[in-house]
Order: C-alpha cells, then sequence, then structure tokens
C-alpha cells in the first residue's frame, strides 16, 4: 500500500493534492516527507463549527473535483475520498491526501476487484457486485461528501454494517429541511446514482448548474530543470540551495540518479517555499499561476 502511495504522488502535480517532498528509509522503517496542512481537515472543521455554508461548500468541492478530475487524467483512482482525507492548508484551501488505497488502473473504465475504503462512502457497487469502476466509485464518495459539507451530517447510516448496507444499496437518505439549493441538490443526486454509469465523469461534474460560474483550479503544467529558459522561481530556488551549502553540480548529480535523496527533498520543499512566498506576496509569476476560485501554483519538481 505505502508503494502504491509513492507512486501515485509522485505522477501527481496538483495545487489541491497533498505533494510528496522526500521519501527517507531506514532499516526497520519508511518515512513520507510530505507537505503539511495546517488548518486540519474538513471531518474535525464540521464537526467543531458545523456545516459549510454552500459558499464555502462549492469552494471546496470544486477544489476537490479539479484534484479528483486531474488523478483519473493520470489513470489513477484515490479509493479513499473521504471527510478525513480533506486537509486545509489554509481557510479556504484544500489539498486531498492519504493516497494509501489508491491505484494507477490501464485505463479509467478497467474493473477492479479490492475493495476498500470507508463503509459509509462506499458506492452500492463495492458492496454488491463483484467489481467496480475506480473511478465511478470516486464520484459516488464526492457526493456523500458534498451532502456531509452542506448538512453535517453523512446521507447514508445505519445501527449496523448490514442496516447501513441496506440504505446505501437503496440510496435511501433524506435532506434535512430548507438545507441545501435546488443546483447542489441537484449535483448529489447525479453523484448518488445506483447505476455507476449514469454518475458524471468528474469533467462533467465540472459543468453542472451549482458550479456554473465557479470553474475548478487547473494543473499547470509540470516543468523539468532540464526545461530552458529555467524560470526566476527555480533560480531563486537553486541560489537559497548554494546558501545552504548544495551546489549546481550536487544537485544536477542527484537528479540524473533519478531516486529520492535529502538533496532533491530539500530542493523540493525551498521551491515550494519560494513558489508560496511569491504568491502571498502578490507577485504576477506568470508562469508558474493557475486559474480558477482562488488563485494557486504549480511548482516546479524534479
Amino acid at each position: 500500500m505505502l508503494t502504491e502511495e509513492v507512486t501515485s504522488m509522485e505522477r501527481l502535480h496538483h495545487p489541491n493534492i497533498i505533494r510528496l517532498y522526500e521519501v527517507v528509509e531506514s532499516p526497520r522503517h519508511i518515512y513520507l516527507v510530505m507537505e503539511y496542512a495546517p488548518a486540519g481537515d474538513l471531518e474535525r472543521r464540521v464537526s467543531r463549527e458545523g456545516p459549510l455554508t454552500e459558499a464555502d461548500a462549492r469552494s471546496v468541492f470544486s477544489q476537490l473535483l479539479a484534484a479528483v478530475q486531474h488523478m483519473h487524467s493520470k489513470k489513477l483512482v484515490h479509493r479513499d475520498i473521504k471527510a478525513e482525507n480533506v486537509f486545509f492548508a489554509s481557510r479556504s484551501r484544500v489539498k486531498l491526501g492519504d493516497l494509501g488505497f489508491s491505484r494507477r488502473v490501464s485505463g479509467i473504465g478497467e474493473h477492479l476487484t479490492q475493495f476498500c475504503g470507508s463503509p459509509s462512502y462506499s458506492a452500492p457497487e463495492l458492496l454488491s457486485a463483484a467489481s467496480y469502476r475506480g473511478d465511478r466509485a470516486d464520484l459516488w464518495a464526492l457526493g456523500v461528501l458534498l451532502f456531509f459539507s452542506v448538512t453535517g451530517r453523512l446521507p447514508f447510516d445505519g445501527a449496523s454494517l448490514a442496516e447501513l448496507r441496506r440504505h446505501i444499496l437503496a440510496v435511501r437518505y433524506r435532506w434535512p429541511a430548507g438545507v441545501g439549493s435546488e443546483p447542489c441538490r441537484e449535483l448529489v443526486a447525479a453523484l448518488l446514482q445506483r447505476d455507476p454509469a449514469a454518475r458524471p465523469s468528474a469533467a462533467e461534474a465540472g459543468r453542472c448548474r451549482w458550479l456554473n460560474g465557479h470553474p475548478p483550479p487547473a494543473a499547470g503544467r509540470s516543468l523539468s530543470l532540464r526545461a530552458a529558459p529555467v524560470t526566476a522561481q527555480e533560480r531563486e530556488a537553486r541560489a537559497r540551495l548554494r546558501q545552504l551549502g548544495v551546489s549546481e553540480t550536487t544537485l544536477e548529480s542527484h537528479r540524473r540518479r533519478g531516486c529520492h535523496s535529502p538533496v532533491t527533498g530539500l530542493y523540493r520543499m525551498v521551491l515550494h517555499r519560494v513558489c508560496r512566498e511569491e504568491e502571498e506576496s502578490g507577485g504576477s509569476g506568470k508562469q508558474l499561476w493557475l486559474r480558477g476560485g482562488d488563485r494557486c501554483k504549480q511548482c516546479t519538481i524534479l
């Protein structure tokens, strides 16, 4: 499972997905050095503060939808989308994390047989079929997540797993009175379709009425150290590395090896910091700016 998580995170370069900086191995343990999201997770926020306003839920959902669409475009499925795996980097910026159950598929329509994830977020086909499409299961989980965000409770519950299973298979859920606009309810209903084929893709969901005028953040170009010319952000990151005693020769040597090392991990962290500092100071950074919702960056990685 750890190998899948590392492989998935290395393939993903999106502002709404937790970044992997480094993998450190010892004789007995493997440590993942990842981006820190200091503002907690969605489950804790809703539990402590109550449901999100619909405007806040739209912002959060738009970012998550962008993250999932990026994963699916890379032929990766998450398979454990839930509120506990949605992390706040700031009050309004969210990142999808915990890719331990993620899986690379040969094609986005590939059927899988390993059942995983949290029961309350499980699609009906995970409970009743011999196989399932990971992308369609992800979209179901997003529907559960959206319902939870605006109501403060899960759509499917039960005193036992058997009762929970019956409710999911029957798609039996009820909106609290006066909660959720009609476009929001329409999107939840579309995502919580019993038939996986009837659910929209991530791209189709992004064009729904509820998200009209609120396009999800887009993934930027994945740049390389070999790309010319080197960006201002890369030059600044390299200058800071030199101040720390890491020369251009050392950095290039580690890059050519194509493996994890303290040097490549340090470069990722320094560059990400440079990009974040520029964003916070209002720098232009035209090559790295991404559009949509909140403004955010795609930093260069090795």
